[in-house]
């Protein structure tokens, strides 16, 4: 089962996750913004709710030294299937992790503001790298 829960991951389209949200991909994709879209040969294979952060850290900023300002560092979520178990974790990288230890790393393919100002971006990513049965992914990330 750990093996049909990773390929199905590393195959997915996931609407992620920030704390306390779930996926909305069902019904919703007219709402997303064309160049965040998934090629047609995509098929949506997993979706899973999140718990989890965005951690920021504050630093000076690079053009101003005496104004500091908020940095995203990294998110930190548990990823759980439909019935509520823990099927993978996500982290800086981005990086998908499933329990058998298996991953994908993704790569920003394009990247679009969202609807919510004060939210961080919406990416539409793809892998560059994998290891375990990972082979492939395209996700998009509607943090909002």
């Amino acid at each position: 089962m750990k093996r049909q829960n990773l390929i199905a991951m590393a195959r997915m389209v996931v609407v992620a996750l920030a704390a306390g949200s779930v996926p909305v991909w069902a019904g919703t994709i007219a709402s997303v913004p064309e160049n965040l879209r998934p090629p047609a040969t995509e098929v949506l294979s997993l979706e899973t709710k999140a718990t989890g952060v965005q951690i920021y850290e504050c630093n000076a900023s690079k053009d101003e030294p005496t104004r500091f300002e908020w940095i995203f560092k990294a998110p930190e979520a548990d990823l759980f299937d439909m019935a509520g178990n823990k099927i993978a974790k996500h982290y800086a990288g981005p990086t998908w992790e499933s329990n058998d230890g298996s991953k994908v790393v993704g790569e920003v393919k394009a990247k679009d503001n969202g609807p919510d100002p004060n939210a961080i971006p919406w990416l539409l990513l793809s892998a560059k790298s994998t290891s375990g049965y990972a082979n492939s992914i395209a996700i998009i990330l509607p943090l909002s």
